[in-house]
């Protein structure tokens, strides 16, 4: 299960986050900004997964397993995600100011 969580979900955050992140930047977006987007875009709800998944009883299977190590990763990786949140506002200038 190792391998699911870490090969399959990394490779679907990998790949679906350069595929959003390249759309962003082929639509204009700074390569910061497209970055960020391409990732959150990235993930999926697991609760939402897994009720679909639990009502077509895939849940037990080998497809199923391996969705749900997807989402688990997906839950692991928002917490890095949200850390490095704050490099990206430096990273964008001026930043939000209320005054």
């Amino acid at each position: 299960l190792r391998f699911a969580i870490f090969g399959l979900g990394g490779l679907q955050m990998l790949l679906t986050g350069a595929a959003l992140t390249a759309a962003g930047v082929g639509l204009g977006l700074p390569f910061a900004s497209a970055l960020l987007c391409g990732l959150v875009l990235a993930f999926s709800s697991t609760a939402v997964a897994l009720q679909l998944a639990e009502e077509h009883g895939l849940i037990q299977t080998e497809s199923g397993l391996n969705g749900i190590a997807v989402l688990l990763l997906q839950d692991i990786a928002v917490i890095p995600l949200l850390a490095l949140l704050p490099l990206f506002g430096a990273e964008a200038g001026s930043g939000f100011h209320l005054d």
